[in-house]
């Protein structure tokens, strides 16, 4: 006859020495062995249970009162391991995690009154219940019978004093009491994010109609169409307003870009209007905007006023390209002194350095225009001299 191998046995003496080595490092440990708790134990008169165990062994053979309590506790695993079943694991485990609801060890309550744990689950519906300890209690009729509490990490039973005294277990929740408000909350979920979803589509036309507005008013104001451009910068006002207000009480579909988007163009067009008329410079607050869009439209403003500056040099009007070119140079000097993270100015940086690029280069060619201008003129006067003196 083969003999068994004690390696598994030497690892758990291994472990029990180890552990009665460390616990002697913070309270006096003894030992005793299963033949002296069972002798203990009858001489008391108690049951066999492991809390009557360690009653038996705490007592050391003196007459002791059981308390009238006590708390049983059995881990329970979040996940269903075990893959065979069988006497020699040669079945499959095919049952999932929740049978009819259940998991192992949920709490029930029979329909009888008596309440168990979950110990054996079967696809046909009936259970094996038990107490934490495993003594078989009874099978359950049927599951849609019982009432369930999940099991958490842990699954408690709360034993009297007296084997033979009726159990009540703690802990735990009625499954589908829990469950109970659950299409509710779904419900109301999914009407908030519906009102989301249609104040977002209803932002996002406005973004794109007040951009197509504010691009006509610009054009119009480089015509000197300045009624025109008048007109479609209200029509984009309204559309950014109506934007705010809807989007109020979600702040993060009002932050998502496509309003901050709008916001900017608006900005550029009433400020590239007002330039243009003559008029005073719109705040922030004139036109409804946040102060980072503001920011990121007056800087975009300075390309809209280069290509003016041009079309002044080409009509020869250098003077007049000479004031652009100043109010350019008021808007860089605002935008250089704003020193924030991107988070905060929405890019304000890239857009300040693509300014200074625009200024300077309309700076290089109103000279060249101011120098040709200086020349002709020069050449037109001598011309004159050599005129008179003929």
């Amino acid at each position: 006859r083969t003999r068994r191998s004690l390696r598994l046995a030497a690892h758990t003496q291994a472990g029990k020495t180890a552990t009665l080595e460390q616990l002697a490092t913070s309270a006096p440990v003894e030992t005793t062995y299963g033949y002296v708790t069972k002798l203990d134990r009858e001489a008391l008169g108690l049951p066999k249970t492991h809390y009557y165990d360690a009653v038996a062994i705490a007592s050391g053979s003196e007459p002791v009162a059981a308390l009238p309590t006590y708390e049983a506790l059995r881990a329970v695993a979040r996940g269903a391991y075990r893959q065979h079943k069988g006497t020699r694991s040669h079945l499959v485990a095919s049952l999932p995690r929740e049978v009819f609801g259940f998991r192992q060890w949920d709490r029930v309550a029979l329909p009888d009154g008596r309440v168990g744990f979950v110990k054996g689950r079967r696809s046909s519906g009936y259970f094996a219940i038990s107490d934490l300890e495993g003594a078989a209690d009874r099978a359950c009729d049927r599951v849609s019978e019982a009432t369930t509490g999940a099991a958490s990490q842990h699954a408690f039973d709360r034993e009297e004093g007296g084997g033979s005294v009726p159990r009540q277990y703690v802990g735990g929740f009625r499954r589908r009491n829990v469950m109970n408000n659950l299409d509710a909350i779904a419900e109301r979920i999914r009407h908030d994010m519906t009102t989301k979803t249609a104040a977002r589509e209803e932002a996002l036309q406005f973004s794109r109609e007040a951009i197509q507005h504010c691009a006509h008013s610009i054009r119009a104001a480089h015509r000197g169409e300045f009624d025109d451009a008048r007109d479609r910068l209200g029509q984009a006002r309204d559309r950014v307003g109506h934007m705010a207000e809807n989007l109020a009480p979600f702040p993060d579909v009002y932050y998502a870009g496509y309003v901050q988007d709008a916001q900017k163009e608006y900005t550029e067009a009433a400020a590239f209007y007002a330039i243009l008329h003559g008029d005073p410079l719109p705040t922030p607050e004139d036109l409804g905007v946040d102060g980072a869009p503001y920011l990121n439209g007056l800087g975009e403003t300075v390309g809209e006023l280069r290509r003016y500056a041009l079309d002044q040099i080409r009509r020869g009007d250098v003077a007049r390209a000479e004031n652009v070119l100043e109010w350019m140079q008021d808007v860089y000097e605002v935008l250089v002194t704003i020193d924030f993270p991107d988070a905060v100015t929405r890019g304000l940086r890239r857009t300040t350095d693509v300014t200074r690029g625009i200024l300077e280069k309309t700076r290089g060619d109103l000279t060249v225009a101011a120098r040709q201008e200086q020349l002709e003129q020069a050449l037109r006067d001598f011309e004159s001299r050599v005129r008179d003196e003929r």
